[in-house]
């Protein structure tokens, strides 16, 4: 087994945090409120920052999928409600110290470590390299577990569970523990090859290593333009954003300098660049936006952190158009009088508010695509894309990759082949049949014919009948 290091032993160490640790032994921790358990966390964080030097980050509560995440831009380690309730405890110890083990990668890397912490320059390149854009993996991908940043980080937090574990085994010496050999269970194949030194797992980590290293060493060429992007952002220092031009805006949305930037200068950007666009007059929750997006992203080094973010605008911007636009106002954008009858088909709202003709539904994203909304958004986005993405090439010399992601997802030309290979027509064949059947829908809704579910339905049920019309039935 590898051992902890010395920042660890620090910990155990600690007379106070040994009496915490004792709370996460199965027989006590199922009998512990969720208050209490937010108590506990909260003094084990507050005592650890204590023994590192510096300050932890803030714990935060947040109710989501994920067992916890840490956000290096607003410093929040936050940890979800659901899981200290219902949960192991070696789960959240494991999830505590595995998302407190992030925050110390990026102090690693920022040269901000304290004089008692110490960390091997190998493991500080490869954490570097691990956080440049485009080179941390989501958690959909095969390799997400054994990234530099994230293997370390799950090693880290099983450690300190099995550790804990051994603490409580021998102060609980007459009691089982159930929930021990459940968490063992659920994560065997990890600890298998994070914390043992199985032959055959070493084996598969040199592997993944090597064909990580290969992906890395693919990339880096974008090192000249990250480079290019740290100087633009000394912009930052000499013109005010509110002052700054379209161009000098684009340049930093960049994933190249994007990236590198502070949270408060990104949400500052992105609120000039909606100024800039002078599309709309409603506010849009830029920071709310910022910290969703990126988390739904899946890390703030996402490969289209920026540009997930200035799609979310321009897709907030689109619906500010369409809804000036169909009130006959002016909002400085075009939109033809054929595109206009079919938003007002599509948009149409009955006399309940509801709109029966629109799937807002983007779970499924196919049927969402279809409709006339998405189509001219596609549209609107992309010519928007390409105003960026000109200005990048013109200063970068060179384009991101993470371009070519959101110019497949908004290609109604691909789309619409799809589609025609789905209902074998052409497509201008379906989208005829498509709103003639939001036609007859409204006409039965205003004669009181038409059943309307609730919108998750809505497009199962607009599909069914656009199907019907296709085969002539109807």
């Amino acid at each position: 087994m590898r051992q902890l290091d010395s920042m660890y032993n620090a910990i155990f160490a600690d007379t106070r945090l040994r009496e915490l640790f004792l709370n996460f032994w199965g027989p006590v921790w199922s009998k512990t409120s969720v208050e209490d358990k937010v108590k506990i966390m909260t003094e084990i964080n507050e005592r650890v920052a204590k023994i590192y030097g510096y300050s932890t980050p803030a714990l935060n509560q947040v109710n989501n999928k994920n067992y916890g995440s840490f956000a290096a831009f607003n410093w929040k380690l936050t940890l979800n409600p659901d899981v200290l309730a219902n949960d192991t405890g070696w789960e959240n110890i494991d999830t505590y110290f595995h998302e407190l083990r992030h925050s110390f990668q990026h102090r690693a890397i920022e040269n901000e470590l304290t004089d008692s912490e110490e960390v091997e320059k190998r493991n500080k390149y490869l954490w570097q390299r691990n956080f440049l854009p485009g080179n941390y993996f989501g958690g959909e991908h095969a390799f997400y577990l054994y990234q530099p940043v994230e293997e370390d980080a799950w090693r880290t937090g099983m450690l300190f569970a099995r550790e804990v574990y051994k603490l409580c085994r021998e102060h609980y010496s007459e009691q089982e523990d159930e929930t021990w050999k459940t968490y063992c269970t659920l994560h065997k194949n990890i600890i298998v090859d994070f914390i043992s030194e199985n032959e055959d797992s070493k084996e598969k980590l040199g592997k993944i290593g090597d064909s990580i290293k290969e992906i890395y060493d693919g990339r880096q060429s974008d090192l000249a333009q990250i480079e290019i992007g740290k100087k633009f952002i000394a912009n930052l220092e000499k013109v005010p954003v509110s002052e700054m031009t379209f161009e000098q805006v684009a340049i930093l949305l960049s994933p190249y300098a994007f990236t590198y930037i502070d949270v408060e200068k990104k949400v500052e950007l992105l609120n000039r660049y909606v100024e800039l666009i002078k599309v709309g007059r409603r506010k849009i929750p830029v920071k709310e936006n910022t910290v969703a997006s990126i988390s739904v992203g899946g890390h703030l080094y996402s490969v289209s952190s920026s540009l997930t973010l200035v799609n979310a605008v321009l897709s907030v911007q689109f619906k500010n158009i369409v809804d000036y636009v169909l009130k006959g106002q002016d909002v400085g954008y075009t939109i033809n009088e054929n595109a206009k009858k079919e938003l007002i088909l599509n948009l149409y709202r009955n006399a309940k508010n509801k709109k029966i003709n629109y799937v807002g539904d983007v779970d499924n994203l196919f049927v969402f695509s279809l409709q006339p909304y998405a189509r001219y958004e596609s549209s609107y986005i992309l010519k928007e894309f390409k105003k960026l993405k000109e200005i990048e090439l013109q200063y970068y010399g060179k384009n991101y990759d993470g371009w070519k992601y959101w110019e497949d997802f908004y290609d109604n030309g691909k789309i619409y082949k799809m589609a025609e290979e789905v209902f074998g027509m052409k497509f201008k064949d379906y989208y005829k049949a498509l709103l003639a059947t939001y036609a007859e829908r409204i006409k039965q809704d205003k004669a009181g014919t038409l059943e309307y579910s609730d919108s998750k339905k809505n497009s199962i049920e607009l599909q069914k009948e656009v199907n019907t019309v296709l085969r002539g039935t109807k």
